[in-house]
């Protein structure tokens, strides 16, 4: 006699059901960090994902929309402290450029270099998001990023393997009209193809 399929009790996971904010932590320590995200959702037993897992997703779909919507780096201008050979194709310019082929690299011997991020009107912001370009590899280990206050500059965040992608969450936001990204430590010049600025709601 085949064994009866056991569905979980919905009534006993309820407590467990995650908020749009735990679940939008999970992203960043997940997605944000060039992972997979795994949510391990059950059917009920009528086969169906509860609803109030539904409503928990799609809290945390609103709130990452609205925190990506707008890239705050394209309404500035971006500049770097070395560009490979001195070539425009290598250019900062290459990280706003939505083309995640393209890419800003440095001279072989540069390795920890700087690039700013300048606004006409200050900017308010508590995300940061920068991407390699991985045909060449995964070369970045370190990264600082830093705000322009009061005539000089203040680290506000710090992180390590960048990869695919790196978005870095602080708080509180900060309001400037410079931001600095500091590559840190790199055992090669660095080839990073993405740089995004946003603000959560």
């Amino acid at each position: 006699m085949p064994k009866k399929l056991l569905l979980p009790d919905s009534t006993r996971e309820d407590a467990a059901v995650k908020s749009p904010e735990q679940l939008v932590d999970i992203y960043y320590k997940s997605i944000g960090r060039g992972a997979n995200l795994i949510l391990n959702l059950p059917p009920d037993r009528r086969g169906q994902i509860h609803e109030k897992d539904v409503a928990a997703l799609q809290g945390m779909r609103r709130i990452l929309d609205s925190t990506f919507r707008r890239n705050l780096a394209l309404d500035g201008r971006v500049s770097a402290s070395n560009i490979r050979g001195r070539d425009k194709k290598y250019g900062p310019a290459r990280l706003l450029d939505g083309d995640p082929t393209t890419y800003w690299s440095t001279d072989d011997a540069v390795t920890t270099p700087e690039l700013v991020l300048e606004w006409k009107r200050a900017a308010t912001f508590d995300v940061v998001k920068v991407s390699e370009n991985l045909r060449l590899g995964q070369r970045i280990e370190e990264i600082a990023i830093d705000a322009w206050e009061n005539g000089s500059w203040r680290e506000v965040a710090k992180a390590t393997s960048i990869g695919a992608q790196r978005s870095v969450r602080f708080e509180p936001a900060v309001t400037t009209t410079k931001l600095r990204l500091r590559v840190t430590k790199s055992p090669v010049c660095p080839a990073l193809a993405e740089l995004g600025v946003f603000k959560q709601p």
